[in-house]
């Protein structure tokens, strides 16, 4: 496959890529009015620690975020907008998987509000997955499937700045550096 199976205007290749959180926000935003339909592509790029997520919807396009984890707590990444639309052949080939991802985002005050109220964790966490929002929200779900598929191939110029970007970061933060 090749480029030419994505319609519309790829965003400028030479794009810098942007932090993993504002990535998810532009997603979350649009999980809004379209919240079906999304799915997922995933990668691990073990030179690099880390782990691509290509996030595909009809309408909104293709957005990629690669992102390692900094400690236990902390997980950083870049991520930009791939194309803004995506061929149907392609976005067919994708429903095919038999896993599940989710976008989900928390908020620890109204977490603890839910439990100070006497809902539980789990039920917090039901609620979420259902639609409901005591502190835990599903803003999407969809099928996921390995990203070693023609994504990659398709997208090897942005997937070049997000390498960039991701190379950058771990320099900033001295991941290379051994202890000692």
């Amino acid at each position: 496959m090749n480029r030419k199976l994505f319609r519309g205007i790829p965003v400028n290749q030479a794009m810098e890529t942007r932090p993993r959180g504002k990535i998810l926000g532009e997603i979350i935003e649009k999980t809004r009015t379209t919240p079906g339909g999304w799915r997922c592509a995933i990668a691990r790029d073990e030179g690099r620690f880390s782990n691509e997520y290509y996030m595909i919807h009809p309408i909104h396009g293709v957005y990629a975020i690669k992102e390692y984890q900094k400690n236990p707590l902390v997980t950083k990444g870049v991520g930009m907008m791939m194309a803004r639309k995506v061929d149907h052949e392609i976005y067919e080939s994708l429903g095919d998987a038999r896993d599940e991802f989710g976008i989900l985002s928390e908020n620890p005050y109204k977490v603890m509000e839910s439990v100070k109220r006497g809902v539980s964790l789990p039920d917090i966490l039901d609620a979420g997955l259902r639609g409901g929002d005591l502190g835990i929200r599903l803003h999407a779900r969809g099928p996921v499937t390995s990203a070693e598929n023609p994504l990659k191939e398709i997208f090897s110029k942005e997937r070049e700045a997000l390498n960039k970007g991701i190379d950058k970061m771990l320099r900033e933060e001295e991941m290379g550096k051994s202890y000692g």
